[in-house]
């Protein structure tokens, strides 16, 4: 898969997620109202477990997840499988 269809793919991926967490907050929203603690989601990338805050995950997070030198090494080109 090319660098730019990987990362168009991550995008969506990023989107959908959005869309997801946006979902269940409105579904959820009276019971966070309650609650004082900070709710925690899983998250796989690339077949690894994560607790992420529940909320957004903007594309570079996602990829930190998976190679935490990303943030200092924005060049690295990755590929997926999609």
């Amino acid at each position: 898969m090319s660098r730019m269809r990987y990362v168009l793919r991550l995008k969506q991926i990023e989107s959908h997620l959005k869309r997801s967490v946006k979902k269940d907050q409105s579904v959820n929203e009276q019971a966070d109202l309650m609650s004082h603690k900070e709710k925690l989601v899983t998250i796989i990338v690339e077949g690894t477990a994560h607790e992420w805050p529940k909320g957004e995950i903007t594309y570079v997070e996602v990829v930190t997840l998976e190679d935490p030198q990303y943030p200092q090494h924005p060049d690295r080109e990755y590929a997926g499988i999609g």
